[in-house]
């Protein structure tokens, strides 16, 4: 993996002298930042790297400033700050005026500012810092931090995907910095809403197969230690899973259960009724609970041994769960004796 990035990031690198070398730089200068992000984006664990990732790549496109990325939660309308690039050694002295580390700030935002980032469009911010904060830091907190990173003038853009609003960069310029190029900024935000975007979506099918898992795991723990026989098979007879029981009950070893076709160890006078519904459920009906009778590895004596199962489907997959009931049934029937 690291050879494919290396190698992606030289011939990367290699347009983009080519296209330097004809006064076309600027044209692809947001693409090469794009690339680099995309793949350290790849790697990154949490929303927190991915946000500094995207924000050391602004950086790179606007020097001389520090840039704020933030989140935008939509239940609470308020905007997080994930990472500030560009403040370097001064980030501990802005905490200190501050009162609180920046990075993990909430700041509310009101329904114009929501409109204003939702363009996607690179906007200047007329009253600075303390409109930056919609007027949640005091003025003279405010006056203090621009003081310290050297401010002047102050930028912000959207992470727009869909019409929807991710997120947003702001660019605090330093007072002697070159001026911001909008077409230059905008063409990258949009290629980091998109990334950022495609980032969250993997990030939540990972959440989504890691928690899949999870259900599994605790329910094969309960299924495990049932003392019912459980096990599932396929529309063919095939047995997929098993839990202890079946093989404790039936006297069949894990291996050997998966070796053996369900209507193998049928009754015979039960095979062809359970059969005929095993053909209704190819032809994609449903059944309702159906008993019949199987025999154990050691059938000398067949028919004290035979035992009675509960099928039912439960959903449009090829998995049927068994019940052992044949001790309920006995308890029922010596109740009537």
């Amino acid at each position: 993996m690291q050879t494919k990035s290396r190698t992606a990031e030289e011939l990367v690198e290699k347009l983009v002298r080519e296209l330097d070398s004809k006064g076309q730089f600027s044209q692809v200068r947001p693409l090469q930042s794009f690339i680099r992000m995309s793949m350290s984006l790849a790697d990154s664990s949490s929303e927190d790297d991915a946000c500094q990732i995207i924000g050391e790549a602004l950086l790179e496109l606007v020097p001389d400033s520090v840039v704020s990325i933030n989140s935008f939660e939509e239940k609470s309308a308020c905007f997080r700050v994930r990472a500030i690039v560009g403040a370097d050694t001064r980030i501990a002295d802005l905490a200190k005026i501050l009162g609180t580390h920046p990075v993990g700030m909430s700041l509310a935002i009101n329904d114009e500012a929501r409109r204003e980032l939702g363009s996607g469009t690179l906007k200047k911010v007329p009253g600075g810092f303390r409109e930056l904060t919609m007027g949640a830091i005091p003025r003279s907190v405010c006056t203090a931090v621009e003081k310290l990173l050297d401010i002047g003038d102050v930028y912000a853009v959207g992470f727009v995907w869909n019409r929807r609003l991710l997120g947003s960069a702001s660019f605090l310029l330093q007072k002697d910095a070159h001026p911001i190029d909008p077409g230059l900024v905008k063409t990258f935000v949009s290629l980091a809403s998109l990334a950022l975007q495609r980032w969250r979506s993997e990030e939540a099918l990972r959440e989504s197969e890691q928690t899949k898992n999870e259900t599994l795991q605790r329910y094969n723990r309960i299924l495990q230690m049932s003392t019912d026989m459980i096990f599932t098979v396929d529309l063919d007879g095939n047995f997929l899973l098993t839990n202890k029981a079946v093989h404790s009950q039936l006297g069949y070893s894990e291996g050997e259960i998966k070796k053996i076709n369900g209507f193998q160890l049928l009754h015979p006078d039960d095979l062809d009724r359970v059969q005929r519904r095993f053909a209704s459920l190819r032809k994609g009906r449903r059944i309702q609970n159906m008993e019949y009778r199987y025999r154990k590895k050691d059938g000398a004596d067949l028919l004290p041994r035979w035992k009675w199962r509960s099928s039912a489907r439960t959903d449009n997959s090829n998995m049927y769960p068994a019940l052992d009931r044949s001790s309920r049934k006995m308890e029922n029937q010596l109740a009537f004796r």
